[in-house]
């Protein structure tokens, strides 16, 4: 018959092994989701989270890492709806997004349309990059991409669209996509 080994997310296997059910009950299968979405801890206009061990995508990442998983790489991918953005971090006193040239160099993104979702998203990128290098050890030193696509989606117009529009909520995303 054929044979078969450990591949494609399996993690502890020592085949090869006789029949794909053989191999099943042998080997420690670890997948993780294509995408782990991290957008619901980052409020309108904020950049800055404090992951907790007990929120989902990083326990989704902890029990991968606990079963042994390794990853080659990864990417981070942070969007936002065309809404403008508006004061960094929520503070009046902080400034606006558009004047935020802080996180300039720390991800990759030429979307500027001058609304100040581009500083933003590249925020987020590399705040949610800083927070799960802090919790997983496992990602230090492994080839990543940080991505600020800016502003996407459909048109915002203040006269007639509101900012809280569930339309503009599909387009806010900071996700990361391990391979």
């Amino acid at each position: 018959g054929k044979e078969f080994i450990g591949t494609g997310g399996i993690v502890e296997c020592s085949g090869p092994y006789k029949t794909a059910e053989e191999a099943k009950q042998n080997c420690q299968v670890v997948k993780l989701p294509e995408i782990i979405p991290f957008n619901k801890f980052f409020a309108n206009n904020i950049s800055q989270i404090k992951l907790k061990s007990s929120d989902e995508g990083v326990k989704t990442l902890a029990e991968f890492f606990k079963a042994g998983g390794k990853l080659n790489s990864f990417q981070i991918v942070a969007s936002a709806s065309k809404v403008p953005a508006g004061a960094v971090e929520g503070d009046p006193n902080a400034g606006q997004w558009k004047d935020n040239h802080r996180y300039d160099g720390a991800a990759e993104g030429n979307n500027d349309d001058k609304s100040g979702n581009l500083q933003l998203t590249k925020a987020r990128a590399f705040n949610l990059y800083s927070q799960l290098i802090a919790l997983f050890p496992e990602l230090k030193g492994l080839p990543h991409t940080l991505v600020a696509q800016g502003s996407i989606g459909d048109p915002f117009d203040p006269k007639v669209d509101h900012a809280d529009d569930a339309k503009y909520g599909q387009f806010r995303r900071v996700d990361f996509l391990p391979n």
